[in-house]
C-alpha cells in the first residue's frame, strides 16, 4: 500500500460476492472489473489509481496516474453511471503541460451525478510544478485549466499542488493545497484554498496561519471536508516557531476562509509533539472530527481523534489502541480517508499500529455516542500473522451508525500482501475477507490495494484500487454493487 500521509479517499474492499449487513440487508458486488488503460499505457504509476469521488446511487468517477511506453506520466478518468463502470479514457493535460505533463491526481468529489471535479498538479513547458483543476459536466470532461495562484507566489521556479477537493452541488467544490512564496527573500511553502462557485473557479487564496507561525512554516494540507456549499473545514500541520510540527485546522464560513488554528492536544502531549492531521470528516455544519497522530511525553506515537462541536474544536483525545499493542504503538494512517461518520458523534477511523512482537497489525476504532472506544485488531483470514509493514487499514464508509465498511491489505501466509474488506455489523467488527483480484492476479504487491471506496446505503458502493500482474506492472480495477 502507497504510504501518502495526506490525500483524499481509500479502502479495500473486493472479490467477496455476498456481504451480510445489518437491518437484513445484503451488500452484493460485481467481480472486480479490470481497468483497460489507453493505447500505449503499461501500469498505474506506483500503484495510483486512488481517487475516487461519488454521489448517491452508483454515479462516481475514479482517476489515477498512469505510465506510457514512453515513460511520460498521464492521467487516466472512468466514470461510474448508475452502478456500471464504464471505459477508461486518457484525460487531456492543461494546453501548458509540457510533453511529459507528469499529471498527478490527489484527489476527486462528486457534486450531482455526472458533475465531478479532479485535482492534483502537473509540469508545465518551462519545468514549473503547477495545480489543475479538471471538471465534468454531464459525464464530459473539460480540458484541465491551471490554478491562478495567490498574488506572493514566483512567476518562475513554482511549485503548487492542490491536495483535495470536496463538493457540496453541482459547480461549488472548494479545494486546498500548497504553494511556494519568494516574496521573504527565501522559498516558503504556504497553504492556499480555491472555490468553484457557480460553475466558476476562483483565484486560488493564501490561508492565514496561526500567529506563532515559524518563518517557513512547511504548512500543509492533507484533507478538505465540506457539510455545505462555502462551508468547509481542512486540515494539516505546520511548524511553529520553537520548530514544533503541530496540527492545522482552517474553517471556510460563508464562502469565507478564516485564519487557521492549531488543537489543543490530549494532556500527555509531548512539548515536541510532532502532531499532525492526515484525515476530516463533516457530517453536519460545525460537526467535523479529524484524525492524525501526536508524540506522548515518553516519545511514543499514539493516535489523535478531535471533534468540533457547534462550531468549536475540542481538545484531542488519544486513541486508545488494541490491549496486544506495543509500549509504543507507532501509530500510523495513510491519509486517504482515515475517518468517517454516519452522524456527529458517530464515527470510526483506522490505520496501522505495532503489537507486542513488534508486528504491524491493522486497528479499527469506533466513536460511539460521541465517545471513542478501545481500538480492535483487524481480525485476518485463516493462516495469516500480520498486516505487514504495508498493511492496515487505508479507508473507512459509514452509510449508517454502527454499521462501516473498512479497507485494509495485509500479508498473508505466502508473505503476500492482499487486499481485504472488513465489515461492521451493528457496532461489530467482522472478520476480514480477502479481495478477490482480476484476471488471477495473486497479490496488491507493496503500492497496491483497494485505495478508493464510498457507500451511499448499506447496500451501494462503489470501489477501485490497484494490483501487480505478473510482469511487475500496477493495474487497476473497480467493483460496484448492483
Amino acid at each position: 500500500m502507497k504510504r501518502l500521509r495526506g490525500a483524499t479517499l481509500t479502502v479495500t474492499l473486493a472479490g467477496l460476492l455476498v456481504t451480510t449487513v445489518a437491518l437484513g440487508a445484503t451488500l452484493t458486488w460485481t467481480s472486480a472489473k479490470f481497468v483497460a488503460l489507453p493505447v500505449g499505457g503499461v501500469g498505474f504509476y506506483q500503484g495510483q489509481f486512488s481517487s475516487l469521488g461519488c454521489t448517491t446511487g452508483g454515479n462516481c468517477v475514479a482517476s489515477g496516474s498512469y505510465q506510457t511506453k514512453s515513460g511520460a506520466i498521464r492521467t487516466v478518468v472512468d466514470n461510474e453511471i448508475k452502478g456500471v463502470w464504464q471505459s477508461a479514457h486518457a484525460l487531456a493535460a492543461p494546453t501548458d503541460a509540457n510533453a511529459t505533463s507528469g499529471m498527478t491526481v490527489y484527489g476527486a468529489s462528486c457534486g450531482a451525478p455526472g458533475s465531478c471535479v479532479l485535482v492534483g498538479s502537473y509540469q508545465d513547458a518551462s519545468g514549473n510544478v503547477q495545480a489543475f483543476t479538471a471538471g465534468t459536466r454531464a459525464n464530459v470532461w473539460s480540458t484541465p485549466r491551471k490554478v491562478s495562484l495567490p498574488a506572493n507566489a514566483p512567476a518562475h521556479e513554482t511549485n503548487a499542488l492542490l491536495r483535495s477537493v470536496d463538493c457540496s452541488s453541482a459547480g461549488n467544490c472548494s479545494a486546498v493545497g500548497t504553494y511556494l512564496d519568494a516574496t521573504a527573500g527565501f522559498a516558503r511553502t504556504l497553504v492556499m484554498a480555491t472555490s468553484e462557485v457557480n460553475g466558476n473557479w476562483q483565484r486560488a487564496t493564501e490561508l492565514t496561519l496561526p500567529s506563532d507561525t515559524n518563518a517557513n512554516s512547511f504548512a500543509s494540507l492533507n484533507q478538505i471536508s465540506c457539510a455545505g456549499v462555502g462551508e468547509c473545514v481542512a486540515v494539516g500541520s505546520y511548524i511553529d516557531h520553537d520548530g514544533v510540527t503541530r496540527p492545522l485546522v482552517v474553517t471556510q464560513v460563508n464562502n469565507q476562509w478564516r485564519r487557521a488554528q492549531t488543537l489543543a492536544l490530549p494532556g500527555n502531549a509531548s512539548a515536541y509533539a510532532g502532531a499532525t492531521l492526515s484525515g476530516v470528516t463533516c457530517s453536519a455544519t460545525n460537526a467535523c472530527t479529524a484524525t492524525g497522530t501526536y508524540n506522548n511525553d515518553a516519545g511514543q506515537v499514539e493516535g489523535l481523534a478531535a471533534s468540533m462541536t457547534a462550531g468549536v474544536w475540542q481538545r484531542g483525545v488519544e486513541l486508545t489502541m488494541p490491549q496486544d499493542a506495543l509500549v509504543n504503538p507507532q501509530v500510523f494512517f495513510y491519509g486517504f480517508s482515515d475517518v468517517a461518520c454516519s452522524s456527529p458523534g458517530n464515527c470510526a477511523t483506522g490505520g496501522q499500529y505495532r503489537d507486542r512482537q513488534g508486528r504491524y497489525q491493522g486497528f479499527v476504532d469506533s466513536q460511539v455516542n460521541g465517545t471513542w472506544q478501545r481500538a480492535s485488531e483487524v481480525l485476518l483470514p485463516g493462516g495469516a500473522t500480520q498486516a505487514g509493514k504495508n498493511g492496515g487499514v487505508v479507508a473507512l464508509s459509514c452509510p449508517a451508525k454502527g454499521n462501516c465498511r473498512a479497507g485494509a491489505a495485509y500479508d498473508d501466509a505466502n508473505g503476500n500482501y492482499q487486499a481485504l474488506t472488513i465489515t461492521q455489523t451493528n457496532g461489530r467488527w467482522n472478520t476480514g475477507q480477502k479481495v478477490a483480484l482480476p484476471q488471477g492476479a495473486t497479490s496488491v504487491g507493496v503500492a497496491g490495494g483497494l485505495y478508493g471506496l464510498q457507500c451511499s446505503t448499506l447496500t451501494t458502493c462503489s470501489a477501485i484500487g490497484s494490483y501487480i500482474d505478473s510482469g511487475a506492472n500496477y493495474q487497476g480495477f473497480t467493483l460496484a454493487s448492483p
